[in-house]
């Protein structure tokens, strides 16, 4: 099932899709030291001292599909969006992905929603993604680089330590460790639209 686990800088475990059995196969990833601080440059955080995921995958379509699932757990040292003080915080997250091998099956759904597009000659609405896949390279899926993808969306990016409170006076904003700048809206703190 597995193709290749590179031991490099990035973190990376394809899947040959057309390995993954007929009733599906779970799999265990856990990043090392090396992979998790190049994840954590990729995603610009101090560090991720934790990270795994455990995914299942089950083919579709005669195995042309690969739908993906799983749960990721991480702890991540960001810093406090006020005092820049370091804070660890704890994420778990689900996720869901389909990717589908385009070299050998085209998306019916997808065609047939092209082809309203054109014909309609308007805007059609955003697929699904299970409607709409995405497409595995070479037949394969990187699971890891999903795994990071999810928890880049899972990261607060404004994250603030819990005994951190904002000061009541808006027009002051602290952006490095005790250093005052005013807040660039704060001259529109009193505009109002004219009726």
């Amino acid at each position: 099932m597995e193709v290749k686990k590179q031991h490099s800088q990035e973190w990376i475990h394809y899947v040959q899709a057309s390995g993954v059995p007929d009733g599906g196969q779970w799999l265990k990833l856990v990043a090392n030291p090396e992979e998790r601080a190049a994840v954590a440059e990729r995603l610009e955080v101090k560090s991720i001292e934790k990270l795994e995921a455990k995914v299942h995958m089950f083919p579709k379509n005669s195995g042309h599909v690969l739908e993906i699932t799983g749960h990721l757990n991480a702890d991540v040292t960001q810093e406090c969006a006020v005092t820049l003080e370091l804070v660890v915080s704890h994420i778990e997250d689900e996720f869901s992905a389909w990717y589908a091998n385009y070299d050998q099956a085209a998306s019916f759904t997808r065609a047939q929603h092209d082809m309203q597009a054109r014909l309609l000659s308007e805007e059609q609405p955003i697929m699904e993604e299970r409607d709409d896949p995405e497409p595995m390279v070479e037949g394969q899926v990187d699971v890891a680089d999903l795994v990071i993808q999810y928890l880049s969306l899972a990261i607060n990016p404004y994250l603030r330590d819990a005994g951190t409170e904002l000061s009541s006076d808006s027009s002051k904003k602290v952006v490095s460790q005790g250093t005052l700048r005013p807040n660039p809206f704060a001259a529109l703190k009193n505009w109002r639209p004219k009726d």
